[in-house]
């Protein structure tokens, strides 16, 4: 497998302080990855011991005849999307609201944080409770458990689309696999909590959920910097990514390492989700689609 060693590495405190929330721009990266095999980057030698620990590696071609097909289809059909990422949908864009919607500041709208905001109840005149963030081309699906009850059932879009759900059984499958074929170490770790702890019924092997976004130049172009908190407890990641079309961009970014990564058709790309990453602005009449399948350990009811 390839190696690509970072020039840089920077405080993770202090690149999350600057960068969370707000979207990439071309200062969070110095280079751009692409490579025709199996590759993984790796931080650069600790000054003790000499140690580099990859925070990214990419299966090329990961998925290929039928199923690349399908699943590559099945994600292309899903154009819902979702206000309730605000943590991935950057600043609220004041002017964006007030030409698609008429809203202004402080009579239809109050912010929350600078991603997100509360909308007024039109039948009370009071604020609504939950804050959301901008629309965006980006749900998550599968096993989920009630903020009020409790309960773990699988996601309401899960049920309503039973066909283009089995669809997706096969990524969860796919990325697995390569998992255990780019990190073992962490796969086994993943695999072994998911089968001690979370119900069989609850996941789908060691993924509790996937993730499905789009990015379009005229619509969700790009994600802003964050961290994957369904995945904490693990790190590691999975996503598969998928191109429709020509475009350029829509890199992934980790600006702790300056680093982006432009992902091919078909690959899957297994990183350290526990860092700040984001998405660069898409360019062109393209689609990039990408999948991410993570396990959250907050569903875990078996064990000690």
């Amino acid at each position: 497998m390839k190696t690509f060693i970072a020039d840089k590495e920077h405080s993770e405190k202090k690149i999350f302080d600057k960068w969370n929330g707000l979207f990439p721009t071309d200062k969070t990266y110095r280079k751009v990855i692409t490579y025709s095999k199996d590759f993984q980057i790796v931080s650069p030698p600790k000054a003790i011991s000499g140690d580099k620990e990859p925070f990214l590696i990419c299966i090329k071609n990961g998925y290929q005849g039928s199923d690349f097909k399908e699943i590559k289809r099945t994600l292309a059909s899903i154009d819902d999307t979702t206000n309730m990422r605000a943590n991935c949908s950057g600043p609220v864009d004041k002017q964006k609201l007030e030409m698609e919607y008429g809203w202004k500041e402080g009579r239809d709208y109050k912010l929350h944080t600078p991603n997100s905001f509360f909308t007024k109840n039109e039948k009370t005149g009071e604020w609504n409770e939950n804050p959301q963030g901008q629309d965006m081309h980006s749900l998550l699906l599968g096993y989920q458990r009630d903020e009020v009850t409790g309960d773990i059932d699988l996601s309401e879009w899960a049920k309503e689309n039973h066909d283009r759900w089995e669809n997706l059984q096969t990524l969860s499958s796919i990325n697995e696999t390569a998992f255990q074929k780019g990190c073992p170490e962490k796969y086994k770790a993943q695999k072994s909590f998911c089968e001690k702890h979370i119900k069989e019924s609850h996941r789908m092997g060691i993924y509790t959920g996937l993730s499905p976004n789009q990015y379009q130049e005229e619509e969700t172009k790009q994600m802003s910097f964050h961290i994957d908190k369904e995945d904490a407890k693990f790190g590691f990641t999975s996503m598969c990514v998928f191109r429709v079309g020509k475009y350029q961009g829509g890199y992934l970014v980790f600006p702790r390492w300056e680093v982006a990564i432009d992902a091919e058709d078909g690959d899957i790309i297994l990183a350290n989700s526990s860092q700040l990453h984001g998405v660069t602005p898409i360019i062109g009449h393209g689609t990039r689609l990408s999948c991410v399948a993570y396990c959250d350990d907050g569903l875990a009811t078996m064990g000690g």
